[in-house]
Parts: structure tokens; C-alpha cells; sequence
């Protein structure tokens, strides 16, 4: 133990008689283990924690495919089906996964909780207990003995205050009342924040009356596999598939696993986002390199006394090694600091639907991860720095007395490094350049709408209070009279079907007068969204032909709609549609077109537009969903006047989701906002890097070369001639670094190539760009150690030799 301890203090001195290159390796070592450790922490929860339920691996989502389009619901019929027919599950469940929102009043004031329809067996494919109460009986699954719920844990702790007399409590959805029987596990929020689940009875009495489609999910037999459960679906008897309404149209099955559904994409991001940190500390372990060697070079007359007075070289192999482990250890535990910051700030920018990012932690898991790679550091730059420093050669280094000597190999390996650093910041540059192009492409896809100065507030009716058409409307006439009332409101509308929203849309089909009801064979069908007069305004949307709706459009009047261009284009090419006739099966006449509308990317910029007809909302007994409010106003200040109002016409009546259409665009890019914004930040802390390792090469070799310089400069050199001598040396390296990552870039931003939107892989500008930031923040870091080179005063330089 004492020699032990003594050794550990002779590692301590020796840190801090150099204190300004410690911190350096230190503070090196911290950026790329503690970017590690951060992404690590996000991956294994996100990738590899268990999910806030029981066996989820045997849990999974069973979707219809319709062809050439994304999975999609199920029918009530096909549930029913299915969960009959496929034995390779031994639960199989339905949900409604649209988002359903209800309003909760009762004993406090009215607010807006997300709900979802589920049956009875639900919780059960999840293999949950409840935290109080219980879930439901397969008796509620029928129409008036339904009406019961089961809270979120949240909810509960937040509106309810934990009360624990909660169970066998009344509350009122959507004007109904409920008897809360169970309150769900504080962890468990599947579909996505939900808030009130019920039970369905597929019936008219169900919370959302009138949904025909919902989202299956089964628990696997021990042993079962997602292909097995596939393959039993396909080979469901032909009579069932035909009966079912649900299956036309459809022609295939995905049983995709719970994980799976919920990561989508971002597990390849997380993948490649993971690669991107692995090059950052390899940057850092190529810069700790670089500095260690040409620490190594000025102890080699300690090395050499050791060796003189008789140390092994197993010893100071031993003592290099253990040096440069404390260092990663100390590294390591800097970067757990920065890593746990860093999950902080990630959470709040990670998007939406990220399973269990709210638990990541630098928990144990993560504590062992970053020991284990500081260990590996610490080996390998042990193993480097002994190559290079553990052998001097005896007679030389004491002859030359306290100067170092660096060989020619030491200094081939030292510009081998800079290479390798300069190389792979190239390679992380280029990355984030393509995603920084690809994201500024994506934020100039016309939308077809504008979406500056727009608030948007949702709002619902509830049945039990508006039973009717005529009561929704008029209450949606005083509402919007009111709005477009309110100081520095330009305009106000509504709608059914918001942009950038999470709502489905239903597509539906329809008859052009004159015609068979078909176009070369195929179904004519369209979106079907009631809106109110000027709401195209306040949206932004131009009417391209034609005129937009007006308060004379009532019930009593002729039935009218407005097609959207794409829409046009597809029915009526070449000819304008104004004036023509058209037929929803579901309606009593026929509705005359009165304008063409622009068409809409209605999901974000990376949608296609579809084929839209909006339906005047007193002519239609669709809901409006959804005020639209254009002005030059703070949003709080409009959005606070709005509730106002609606409180004077229906005090139980909440307003929620109040955001400007900007915010909800940004939220349909999150996604890619997120990785974009980890890879500049990576490729940035990469630079930095480069940056640390060229100056201190540069200052390094300056040091080294003093007395050559001196001499060149007593003989007459130019200090410019000089200046250029030590610049030109490294920047060569530089560029060859450079090329090397450009190299190394074209094969490997192919992997990109899923992240990106209507940019190649191949784009020269992410290239071009690259090399010259590279290339600027290198030589700046080569010119300022090189520029004090050229300050040295001869006499005094040789003297000091």
C-alpha cells in the first residue's frame, strides 16, 4: 500500500508540474468522453431500457397496409376478427390513436385532457397494475355500462391533487358523466401522453361516437414471433376478408414491434448520431496523443536519469501507463459532469415521442460506460505515449543535458496525427453540412399557406351541450363576430382540420356530375374539411379562381365547395372547374364549385398535398375544430382576449393547444432540427479540437525549432521568409488531412442519405464549405504560435542554448 500510495503521489506531481497541459488533456478527454457518455444515456433508454410495462418484447402493433400508402387503422369488424382468429397471440387489444381530446369539467374549472377509446382487455396486453383502483371488466365493453375511466398517474398527481378517495369519483367528458374506477402507473403513457382512457363499446354511446377505426395491438404466445402473427393474419379465411369493410383496399399486414413503432426513424439516427460522438473522441484521443508525445519528448531526460539510475523500462511503462489512465479517469469524470448537463438541455429539445427520454439519467449503466471507455482511452494513449517515449536513447539525451531531442519518427508521427484530427473533423463537418443544407431546404418548401403572424386555438364542442349542426354553428358565428372584434385582429376563421395538426383526415368519395363517379378506373375521392369565411384568408391560402365563402353561404342557401388545385388539375386538366358540380354520397344534392383554392402541404414541408374540398361550416354538420387568427399582436395578448370571449358565450367551454402556426412547424421539423443541431454541435466541439492540436503542434515544434530559427534569423533570414517557413510546414499537413476527410466524407455520408431532404450526399457545396472553414481555423491556429516565432531575438535564443 505505501509503495502504492507513493507511486500515486509521484503521478500527481508530475500532472501538476506541467498544470497547463493537465488541463488541456483533461478538459479534451471531458468534450468527447462526456459527449459519449450524454448519447449513450440517450440511447440506451430510448434504445434498450425496458418500456414502462410488462414483457415488452412480446408486444406489438398490427396494421392494415393499403397499397402505396403507410400502414393504417383497423376497422371494428377486422378487430373483432382478428383477435378471434390469431392464436399466436394471447391478448390482442384496440385503440382510437388519434388524439382524441375531451373536456373535463366538474368540480374544478373546464380544461382540455387527451382520451382514447381502448377495450376492455387493454391493460391487460401491457401486463400493468394499476397504482390505485382497478382497470376494466369485460362487461363495460357494452353501451351504458361504459361509462367509467381510468386515470393517468399525472393527471391524478396534477388536477386532482393525489386525492386518495379519488376511485368511485364523478367526473363529466364531453358533458357525460364518468366514474373513475383506476388510475394507470406513473410511467405508463401509451398512446402518447394520454391523460383518460374509457372503454369501447363500438357502439353510439362510445366517448368518440362515430369512430370507424382503430389501432390493434397484441401481446405474443411465449415464443411467438411478429412473423408468425403476420402469417396468421394473411391466411385469414377469404370469407372473413371479404365481408370485413375494413380490408378494401388493403393489401397486406405489418405486425411491427411496440420498441420499434414507437423509436421509427430516430433509431437510425441515434445509430449514426452515436458514430458521430465515437469520431469526436477519437479526435480527442488523436489531439491527447499529439500533446502527450510532445509532453513525452521534454521528459526524456527524466527518462533517461530514471533508467540511469538503474529503473526497469517495465517501470516507467508501468508509470506512463498509469499517468495517462488517471488523466482519462479524471477526463471521464469532467465529461459525467458535462454529460449530465447535457441531458438536461436534450430533453428539452429532443421531439416529441421519444420513448422514455424523460428517464434518461447518467444512471449506473451509464457511470460503467464511461469508466469502461476512460480505462480503453487511458490504454491507448498509454500504449502511444510509451511507444514514443519510453525507449531514449541514453548517451544522447544526457550529453545534450536538459535540451529534448525529437527524432525524425517522432515528428512523422506527430504530423501522422494531425492528419488523422484534421481528417476526421472533416468528415463531421461535411455531416453536419449536409443536414444544415438539408434542413434550409426543407424550411424553404413553399407550404402553400403563410404561417407567419398566425395564432391558431383549438377548441371542441361537446355533443351533450351542441347536439345539432345549427347550435355548433351558431355558436361558432358569435365566436369569430367576437374575434375579428378584438383590437389588432386582421381577420379570423375556423376549421375542421387544422395544418400541421396530428388529426387524421378522412378521405372521402364523391361524383362529378355528368360522369360515371370514376376517372380512368380509379375512385374519386377527397379530404372533406368545413371551414368558416376568411378562414383562407387568415390562413394565407390563395384562391386561385373562382371566390372564397362568404356569410351568405348558409344552410338555406345553394350548397357550395371549393376545390383545392390539385385537386382541379386531376378532374377538370386544362378546363376551369367553377361552376361545375359534385356529390359526397352522404349528402343530399350536389354542391356547386365556387373557387379553386392553392394547394397545401397540410402535414408539414415534407408532405405531399392532397386532394382537398372545403365545405362551408353551416352547410355541413362536420364540427369545427380549430380558430385561426391572423395578427401582428403577441399571441398570450390575443389568445387571453379570445378566452374572454368564449367564456362569455360558454363558461365550461376550454381553449387549448394555443401556439402560432410557426411553433407548429417547427414541430413537424423536430426530427430533423434534432439531429441537425447534435451534428453541428459535435462537428463544432470537433473543430475546437483541431484548433487545440494544430497551435499546440505548431507552439510545440516553434519551442522545439528555437534555436534553428534564431540561427536562420542571426544569418539574415526574413522574419516574413521565416513566418512562411513554419506556416507552410503545417498547413501542408492540413490539406492533406483535408483530403483525406473528403475521402472519407464521400463514402461515408451515404449513411446519411435517409436523414436528408432533396440533398445528395454527393452536394459539392457541404464539401466546399467545409474544407474552407477547416482550413481558415487551421491556419489561424498555425499563424499565431508561428507569428511569435518570429519575435525571437537571436542573441538572447542562442545565449539561452
Amino acid at each position: 500500500m505505501e509503495s502504492v500510495l507513493r507511486h500515486a503521489r509521484q503521478i500527481f506531481r508530475t500532472l501538476a508540474s506541467s498544470p497547463g497541459s493537465t488541463a488541456l488533456i483533461i478538459t479534451t478527454l471531458a468534450l468527447g468522453i462526456g459527449a459519449n457518455s450524454a448519447i449513450f444515456s440517450v440511447a440506451d433508454t430510448v434504445l434498450f431500457k425496458p418500456l414502462a410495462f410488462g414483457n415488452p418484447d412480446r408486444v406489438a402493433i398490427l396494421k392494415n397496409v393499403r397499397v402505396h400508402m403507410a400502414p393504417g387503422p383497423v376497422s371494428p369488424s377486422d378487430f373483432l376478427d382478428w383477435r378471434s382468429q390469431v392464436r399466436s397471440c394471447d391478448l390482442v387489444a384496440a385503440y382510437y390513436s388519434a388524439g382524441g381530446g375531451v373536456n373535463l369539467t366538474g368540480e374544478l374549472e373546464a380544461e382540455r385532457a387527451t382520451a382514447t377509446e381502448v377495450s376492455t382487455d387493454y391493460f391487460q396486453v401491457f401486463d400493468l397494475k394499476p397504482r390505485l383502483g382497478r382497470f376494466f371488466l369485460p362487461e363495460e365493453a357494452t353501451a351504458g355500462h361504459n361509462h367509467v375511466a381510468v386515470l393517468s398517474y399525472s393527471l391524478w398527481q396534477g388536477r386532482f391533487d393525489s386525492a386518495p378517495d379519488i376511485i368511485g369519483r364523478t367526473i363529466w367528458l364531453d358533458g357525460r358523466a364518468y366514474t373513475v374506477v383506476g388510475i394507470a402507473p406513473a410511467e405508463f403513457r401509451f398512446p402518447e401522453n394520454v391523460e383518460i382512457w374509457t372503454p369501447v363499446a363500438f357502439g353510439l354511446d362510445s366517448l368518440f361516437a362515430g369512430v370507424v377505426s382503430y389501432q390493434v395491438i397484441g401481446h405474443l404466445q411465449e415464443g411467438a414471433t411478429t412473423q408468425q402473427a403476420r402469417a396468421e393474419l394473411l391466411s385469414l379465411p377469404e370469407s372473413l376478408r371479404a365481408r370485413s369493410p375494413g380490408n378494401q383496399g388493403y393489401s397486406d399486414i405489418e405486425v411491427i414491434p411496440i420498441r420499434e413503432y414507437l423509436v421509427g426513424s430516430m433509431r437510425l439516427a441515434l445509430a449514426i448520431l452515436f458514430g458521430i460522438v465515437g469520431l469526436v473522441l477519437l479526435i480527442a484521443c488523436v489531439n491527447v496523443t499529439n500533446i502527450l508525445v510532445g509532453r513525452g519528448a521534454s521528459r526524456q531526460t527524466e527518462m533517461a536519469i530514471r533508467l540511469a539510475l538503474g529503473a526497469g523500462r517495465r517501470r516507467l511503462t508501468q508509470q506512463l501507463i498509469t499517468e495517462n489512465t488517471v488523466l482519462a479517469l479524471l477526463g471521464g469524470g469532467v465529461g459525467s459532469v458535462l454529460a449530465a448537463g447535457s441531458l438536461i438541455f436534450l430533453k428539452q429539445i429532443s421531439p416529441a415521442g421519444l420513448p422514455n427520454m424523460e428517464r434518461a439519467s447518467i444512471d449506473r449503466r451509464v457511470l460503467l460506460f464511461t469508466i469502461a471507455v476512460s480505462l480503453t482511452v487511458g490504454a491507448v494513449l498509454g500504449a502511444a505515449t510509451v511507444a514514443k517515449t519510453s525507449k531514449p536513447n541514453l548517451n544522447d539525451v544526457l550529453k545534450q543535458g536538459s535540451t529534448s531531442i525529437v527524432g525524425a519518427s517522432t515528428r512523422r508521427f506527430r504530423g501522422l496525427l494531425v492528419i488523422v484530427e484534421v481528417g476526421l473533423a472533416m468528415v463531421l463537418l461535411v455531416a453536419s453540412g449536409l443536414l444544415i443544407r438539408s434542413l434550409q431546404r426543407l424550411r424553404a418548401v413553399s407550404l402553400g399557406f403563410n404561417p407567419n403572424d398566425v395564432l391558431t386555438i383549438s377548441l371542441s364542442l361537446p355533443d351533450a351541450s351542441y347536439p345539432d349542426g345549427p347550435k355548433r354553428a351558431a355558436f361558432y358565428g358569435q365566436l369569430l363576430e367576437r374575434a375579428r372584434a378584438i383590437p389588432l385582429v386582421e381577420c379570423a376563421g375556423a376549421t375542421s382540420n387544422l395544418p400541421l395538426s396530428r388529426a387524421s383526415m378522412a378521405m372521402f368519395p364523391f361524383t362529378i356530375e355528368g360522369t360515371s363517379g370514376t376517372r380512368e378506373g380509379e375512385p374519386t375521392f377527397a379530404a372533406y374539411i368545413a371551414i368558416s369565411p376568411d378562414y383562407f384568408r387568415a390562413m394565407g391560402i390563395s384562391i386561385l379562381s373562382g371566390r372564397d365563402f362568404e356569410e351568405q353561404d348558409s344552410s338555406s342557401a345553394m350548397p357550395v365547395v371549393v376545390v383545392d388545385q390539385i385537386m382541379a388539375k386531376k378532374y377538370w386538366p386544362g378546363v376551369d372547374p367553377v361552376g361545375r358540380r359534385i356529390t359526397f354520397p352522404f349528402e343530399k344534392g350536389p354542391r356547386e364549385i365556387v373557387g379553386v383554392s392553392a394547394a397545401i402541404r397540410r402535414w408539414g414541408p415534407e408532405s405531399e398535398s392532397r386532394l382537398e374540398a372545403y365545405i362551408p361550416y353551416s352547410q355541413t354538420a362536420i364540427a369545427l375544430n380549430s380558430l385561426v387568427l391572423r395578427s401582428a399582436a403577441k399571441g398570450p395578448r390575443i389568445a387571453e382576449a379570445v378566452r374572454s370571449k368564449a367564456r362569455g358565450l360558454d363558461p365550461n367551454l376550454p381553449l387549448y393547444d394555443i401556439r402560432t402556426m410557426n411553433d407548429r412547424l417547427d414541430q413537424s421539423n423536430s426530427e430533423r432540427r434534432f439531429s441537425t443541431f447534435l451534428f453541428s454541435t459535435f462537428a463544432a466541439i470537433g473543430v475546437i479540437l483541431v484548433v487545440a492540436g494544430v497551435f499546440g503542434v505548431t507552439a510545440h515544434s516553434v519551442a522545439q525549432r528555437s534555436r534553428e530559427i534564431a540561427i536562420r534569423m542571426a544569418l539574415g533570414a526574413a522574419r516574413s521568409k521565416v513566418l512562411a517557413l513554419v506556416i507552410r510546414q503545417t498547413m501542408k499537413l492540413v490539406v492533406i488531412g483535408v483530403l483525406v476527410g473528403l475521402g472519407a466524407s464521400f463514402y461515408s455520408s451515404r449513411l446519411l442519405a435517409s436523414l436528408l431532404y432533396v440533398v445528395r450526399p454527393t452536394d459539392l457545396q457541404s464539401y466546399f464549405w467545409g474544407s474552407i472553414l477547416l482550413v481558415v481555423v487551421a491556419f489561424v491556429a498555425t499563424y499565431l504560435p508561428a507569428r511569435r516565432c518570429t519575435q525571437i531575438d537571436p542573441a538572447v535564443a542562442l545565449r539561452r542554448e
